[in-house]
């Protein structure tokens, strides 16, 4: 359809018969919308292309919403079901007098309580809530571009009683590690030590966490997956020969790198260690010091998570 020229127009102000139609598409005043055809919305206004009509409710296209539509409301249906299904399984929860139990909503109370029970007989009965005293030594990342070990150190800081804690590394991951920020994470502990020791006397001194931070390496490990050694590195290799029969659990926040040095130097202590790697993109970010462990120390005690 070919657009409506002014001169379609009737003159500004020009009455029309009573009663008489006005031409299809032809408007009365300039910008004056008419109605063109049965269908209701098909208003034209002078210079502006026709609105195209509804389609038909039985079109292709409304049968093609309309499966897509139901298709989205089964899928909610399966995964509500099993959201559900994972709510309502059990998992411990702290009841009012402090302790963990697991609760279920159509439990009665009496069953919740020997559930509880049992949980905290099985928890008291080992770990360190029970009084085992775990040698850990830590590998962190922090200072790089994420805060996540910020965090971890302020909650570690707060449970040093309850672990024999042997040493703070500073290793890479994403960034080259900070020692600096394992100190400064320390002076901020040492504010509020006065408090906390109150309430937990077995916290470890700030001097005490100085003593054992020791700077690893910067940056990632060249292709051999080692290089020279370093304070952190070194300080694992001390930590791991001391006269103690328990193992030490070195829990690596970050890449591997000062791991895969100390046991370069010392393949000795491969057996007095335990492992514990938050993996994910740290493997990307250390994959040299992943792959010589993985290829040299495949019998090496080691959770990645």
């Amino acid at each position: 359809m070919k657009p409506y020229q002014l001169d379609q127009t009737t003159k500004v102000g020009q009455p029309t018969k009573v009663g008489q139609a006005t031409k299809v598409g032809q408007a009365t005043k300039v910008g004056q919308a008419t109605t063109s055809a049965p269908g209701i919305g098909d208003a034209r206004v002078v210079g502006r292309a026709p609105v195209a009509r509804r389609s038909d409710p039985l079109s292709p296209e409304r049968l093609q919403r309309f499966y897509a539509v139901f298709l989205n409301l089964l899928l909610c249906g399966i995964l509500s079901s099993g959201i559900f299904a994972q709510c309502t399984a059990p998992h411990p929860q702290k009841r009012a007098d402090g302790t963990l139990g697991y609760l279920y909503e159509d439990a009665d109370e009496e069953a919740a309580a020997r559930n509880a029970d049992s949980l905290n007989a099985a928890a008291l009965s080992a770990g360190a809530l029970s009084g085992t005293r775990y040698r850990i030594l830590i590998s962190t990342d922090i200072g790089g571009t994420d805060p996540d070990d910020n965090q971890s150190m302020t909650h570690l800081m707060m449970y040093s009683d309850l672990f024999d804690l042997e040493g703070l590394v500073s290793s890479p991951s994403y960034g080259s590690g900070s020692k600096e920020e394992i100190l400064r994470m320390i002076d901020l502990y040492e504010h509020d030590y006065p408090r906390l020791v109150a309430h937990a006397p077995g916290l470890m001194t700030p001097d005490a966490l100085r003593a054992i931070s020791k700077q690893g390496r910067r940056g990632a490990a060249p292709l051999a997956g080692y290089g020279e050694p370093t304070e952190g590195s070194e300080w694992i290799v001390s930590c791991a020969r001391r006269d103690d029969p328990r193992p030490l659990y070195v829990l690596v926040w970050g890449a591997l790198e000062d791991v895969a040095q100390a046991l370069h130097d010392a393949p000795d202590i491969a057996d007095r260690l335990r492992i514990y790697w938050i993996g994910g993109p740290n493997k990307k970010w250390g994959v040299n010091a992943y792959a010589y462990l993985a290829e040299h120390f495949p019998g090496l005690w080691f959770i990645e998570n």
